[in-house]
This record gives structure tokens, C-alpha cells and sequence, in this order.
């Protein structure tokens, strides 16, 4: 039986935890600040998983907020056990940087490498910050650069604490794009510049 597409909704998901949460939060991150403290680091943007956490599905705080739920597509760079990495939600991809306690906390939990096997796979990420970072620490970590950006800084998650959520491992043939190329982001960025 073909699949059926509700009129409600313009794709299939590859998931059904994962959501479109990138763009409009960070839309409405900037539209609440100021221009000075918009391009600041922003600690805890995604709040942290629960202690002794043993089934997600379980825990009612991560299950009520989709900001938990991130695919990692791609790892871009290793230095320092500091990971850089591309994810993505259900709209846009994202760079990512998973900081070395995560990594550690990670490896040793799974006993793996947090890079072998887990590209596709929906991670729950939690303690999250947003980084602002540089064109030119941005080009030398994660090898890309973004011409058309109207900024001299790009926000990247900086996550402080991972686990795997479903190693399914599954690739969409969706076309993504980057955030900092994504009309709505990019607008309001140009917004928050002439309002300062």
C-alpha cells in the first residue's frame, strides 16, 4: 500500500521525534534579545537530560521538548576530543560541536568511539549552549564556509551531553538546507543588525 501524505503535512519525517525546533528557535532567541547580548553565548538553550536517565520515553521532560532531538549526518573534525559535526531536525542542518566531557561521557558509557557508527543515528542532546563563532574558526574546523552569511560569527550548538536515541541509522533523501542559509533565519539576523 503506497504512503499516504496528509494535506497537513508537506513531507514524510524520518522520525517521528524529530521536528522542525533549529530556525524558529533561534528566530525567537533573536527577536527577545537585544543586539548586544544577541550574538552573546547562550548557556542552556537546551536544558540538560535527567540524572540517571534509563528509557527517554519515559522521562515526560524530554518527550515534551523536541529541542532534545538531533540527527547527526556528518562528522566534520576531531581535535582535543572536541567533536564538530553537522545535524539536523526535521527542516535545516546545523554545526554542531560535542565539547570533550561529552565525548568522554559518551565513549565511556557505550564503550565506542562516538564517531564509529553513529552517522544518521537521532541522538537526545541536552545542556546545550549556542556559540557564536567565527567565519575563520568555523572554515578551520568544520572545513566550510558561508559567503552569503551577513555576519562575522555563526551559531553552533555546543552540546555537553548526548545519548543515543535510535541507531537506526537512517538517511533522508530530502534536501536540507544550512541554517545560515535559511531565508527566515537569515532575514531576522538582518533584522536584529539594523535594529542595533
Amino acid at each position: 500500500m503506497p504512503k499516504v501524505i496528509l494535506s497537513s503535512k508537506k513531507y514524510v519525517s524520518d522520525s517521528v521525534y524529530l521536528d522542525k525546533w533549529i530556525v524558529p528557535s533561534l528566530v525567537a532567541h533573536i527577536k527577545h534579545q537585544s543586539l548586544n547580548q544577541a550574538w552573546c553565548t547562550v548557556r542552556d538553550f537546551i536544558p540538560p537530560l535527567p540524572p540517571h536517565m534509563t528509557d527517554p520515553i519515559l522521562e515526560p521532560s524530554i518527550m515534551s521538548n523536541t529541542r532534545h532531538f538531533l540527527r547527526i549526518v556528518r562528522f566534520k573534525s576531531i581535535q582535543d576530543f572536541k567533536v564538530c559535526a553537522i545535524g539536523r531536525d526535521a527542516e535545516c542542518y546545523v554545526l554542531s560541536e560535542f565539547t570533550p566531557k561529552c565525548v568522554i561521557e559518551f565513549e565511556n558509557k557505550y564503550k565506542q568511539r562516538i564517531t564509529a557508527n553513529t552517522v544518521n543515528t537521532l541522538f537526545l542532546i541536552g545542556s546545550v549552549s549556542i556559540m557564536y563563532t567565527s567565519r575563520l574558526e568555523v572554515e578551520s574546523e568544520f572545513g566550510m564556509s558561508f559567503p552569503s552569511w551577513p555576519n562575522n560569527t555563526l551559531p553552533i550548538l555546543k552540546i555537553n551531553q548526548c545519548a543515543v536515541f535510535g541507531m537506526d541509522q537512517v538517511e533522508s533523501h530530502r534536501h536540507f538546507q544550512m541554517l545560515y542559509e535559511h531565508e527566515k533565519y537569515v532575514n531576522a539576523t538582518r533584522i536584529s543588525s539594523r535594529r542595533g
